[in-house]
């Protein structure tokens, strides 16, 4: 309903792939694009999506591991919100605004914040999840200068 049309039974928000995602890991794929991109407009779709989500128990802490490496819907959001290089570099890179709204955004949907960062810090603390993001941090994104392998 949130995007237009029907509502999405709640079962359908704990299907997992084959790399342990959800429908979760979407939502906050989108979110994260959506914000970097300041279509504000958008958020409050994602919003209702997410609550219904944290509401058919979806754990926002649940391990995929796409890509080679373990992530969190936290690793999720923070790598999709950076693919807008350019809107990080006019943030300074920093990310203090957008760990605010998605710390909101959880708080919004029912999450417990504090037993939710908790169980997000022992993930990290203990190794089992990585806080490596690449972040693009050049000056073009094509071109004879253009390198994707340069980061940090």
């Amino acid at each position: 309903m949130a995007m237009g049309g029907d509502r999405i039974d709640p079962s359908a928000y704990l299907l997992e792939d084959d790399n342990g995602e959800t429908l979760l890991y979407r939502i906050v794929q989108g979110m994260a694009v959506d914000f970097s991109e300041r279509r504000s407009s958008s958020m409050p779709k994602w919003r209702e999506l997410l609550f219904d989500a944290i509401t058919a128990s979806a754990d926002p802490c649940q391990l995929s591991s796409r890509y080679g490496a373990i992530r969190t819907p936290l690793t999720t959001v923070l790598q999709y919100y950076t693919k807008n290089w350019a809107g990080i570099k006019r943030a300074n890179y920093r990310f203090d605004s957008f760990i605010h709204f998605w710390a909101s955004e959880l708080q919004l949907a029912g999450v417990d914040l504090a037993e939710y960062g908790a169980k997000e810090k022992s993930l990290h603390m203990s190794g089992v999840v990585g806080l490596e993001i690449f972040i693009y941090v050049g000056f073009e994104k094509s071109g004879p200068v253009y390198n994707p392998d340069i980061g940090e």
